[in-house]
C-alpha cells in the first residue's frame, strides 16, 4: 500500500486504476476525495472520515469509526491480561 498526497489522487487513479479505496482524511475533505474516487471508477470505499459521504448506489461504502475500533482493541487487550495483571 502506498500513501500519497490527495493532490495526486486523480492522476494516480487514472494511471493505475483500483477497485477499492480508503478514505482517511478530515471530514471537510472526505466528500471531495470520495467524488474523485468515484469519478475514477472506484467501486468500493472504506471510509474512516467522521461523516457518511454521498455516493452512487453502485458504489459500496463501509464506514469505520476509529474510536470504536480502538476501544474494542483496548477491551480485548485488557481481557488478555486477566484479573491478576489488572490489580
Amino acid at each position: 500500500m502506498t500513501i500519497r498526497h490527495v493532490s495526486e489522487l486523480e492522476q494516480r487513479l487514472r494511471e493505475d486504476p483500483v477497485d477499492i479505496g480508503i478514505v482517511a482524511v478530515p471530514a471537510v475533505e472526505a466528500q471531495a476525495v470520495v467524488n474523485t474516487m468515484v469519478g475514477c471508477g472506484v467501486k468500493a470505499i472504506l471510509n474512516y472520515a467522521p461523516l457518511c459521504p454521498r455516493r452512487p448506489p453502485d458504489v459500496e461504502l463501509r464506514q469505520i469509526d476509529p474510536i470504536l475500533a480502538l476501544q474494542s482493541m483496548t477491551f480485548h487487550l485488557k481481557a488478555l491480561e486477566g484479573p491478576a495483571k489488572r490489580r
